[in-house]
């Protein structure tokens, strides 16, 4: 169900729009972080802020370096719309379109990692 306006607000309720909810997922991030409205742009702030790095000296195999790429395609994309693809609060669709696999792979992949099922360097091997 789509969000509506506070009641705050004095026009009537209604859906918001992708980019209202876009700047409202924003200011929530801001607000979490502790971000000030003076950072001109706050998800790189907080993407990065949490971001873990490989380990130095680690090979990056074929496999991942095709992924790293179709996400790197993706992001070049939406930065020549100037948009993004697809909205924020979508994402399961989001990763699918970086990663260049379906929904249901992202979704079998996310029940995989609650239920703490873990990968090992096995699993990159030939079927």
């Amino acid at each position: 169900m789509p969000r509506t306006r506070s009641a705050s607000n004095k026009q009537a309720k209604r859906p918001l729009t992708e980019e209202e909810e876009a700047e409202q997922d924003v200011e929530k991030l801001k607000e979490m972080y502790n971000l000030s409205d003076s950072d001109e742009d706050a998800s790189p702030y907080v993407e990065r802020r949490h971001m873990r790095c490989r380990q130095k000296g680690t090979t990056i195999r074929s496999k991942e370096r095709e992924l790293i790429h179709c996400i790197v395609d993706a992001c070049d994309q939406e930065a020549k719309q100037k948009c993004l693809v697809c909205p924020l609060r979508q994402a399961t669709r989001r990763a699918a379109l970086y990663t260049r696999v379906s929904e249901r792979t992202i979704k079998r992949i996310r029940e995989e990692a609650k239920l703490g099922i873990e990968w090992s360097e096995e699993d990159y091997g030939r079927p």
